[in-house]
């Protein structure tokens, strides 16, 4: 969790990353989803939700693992995060 290259494990510095990551792909036309061995982690979630919101084209490292299939099991989760971008002013 960043540990290894000097981050510290605090909260707020977390937080900071994750917004410089939402303000990135607002400022992207596309973004590009690392889902090795078809794991997507919690922050990718709501970079994924925020790219959505926005119509970002999503393209995934392993497509058999992500695309239309994850968006189906996950189309709750991607929801609710939704409503969270929204609710923050990111929408």
């Amino acid at each position: 969790h960043g540990e290894n290259i000097g981050l510290s494990s605090s909260h707020d510095e977390k937080k900071r990353l994750d917004e410089l990551h939402f303000d990135k792909i607002l400022m992207s036309d596309e973004i590009f989803v690392l889902n090795v061995d078809g794991y997507v982690g919690e922050s990718t979630c709501n970079e994924i939700a925020l790219a959505v919101l926005h119509n970002k084209i999503i393209t995934w490292l392993f497509p058999h693992y992500g695309g239309d299939e994850w968006f189906e099991a996950n189309s709750h989760d991607i929801g609710r995060r939704i409503a969270e971008h929204v609710s923050a002013g990111r929408g």
